[in-house]
């Protein structure tokens, strides 16, 4: 059973994606078509994270309570509704 949020969900509900870190002051936003433009609707936001965030200095970080905190503010509030 696949559970990971994928960009063509995010789309049905947002047409920009704010993407932030808990861990330093890095945030931006970006528009859901052209990601899915560039990464395909079926990219999953768990790798997508990843991706966006490679840049980061805090990614390679050796301790695991150091390392890149990449999130999308909105996505809990669209996907964990009760």
């Amino acid at each position: 059973m696949k559970t990971e949020i994928t960009l063509g969900q995010v789309a049905e509900h947002l047409e920009m994606l704010e993407i932030g870190c808990r861990k330093c002051e890095r945030y931006g936003r970006q528009r859901v078509a052209r990601l899915i433009e560039e990464y395909g609707a079926d990219q999953a936001m768990p790798g997508l994270l990843k991706t966006l965030a490679a840049d980061c200095p805090r990614q390679q970080a050796h301790s695991i309570y150091d390392r890149c905190g990449a999130y999308c503010p909105q996505l809990p509030s669209i996907f964990l509704r009760g």
